[in-house]
């Protein structure tokens, strides 16, 4: 698991620390597909920076029950 604090910006103009959590093997299915470990770091770097930027919360969508469900398995099995 690794661990990291960023800062978010609020709707107010404040800016709140949030911690992001790339939960141990989170990646494994793209590492599966191919990408290497050097493309891996720039998705993360690119989702921290999303997140920092608050385009992450912008853009984001609310998961479905059923998306969740599928999700929660996959976490489960890999545990």
């Amino acid at each position: 698991m690794v661990e990291q604090k960023v800062m978010v910006p609020q709707p107010d103009g404040t800016e709140q620390e949030m911690t992001v959590v790339f939960m141990d093997g989170c990646f494994d299915g793209m590492l599966e597909d191919g990408v290497t470990p050097e493309e891996l770091e720039s998705i993360r770097q690119e989702i921290l920076h999303a997140i920092q930027s608050g385009k992450f919360f912008e853009e984001s969508e609310p998961v479905e029950d059923e998306e969740w469900e599928q999700i929660t398995q996959k976490i489960n099995q890999r545990q």
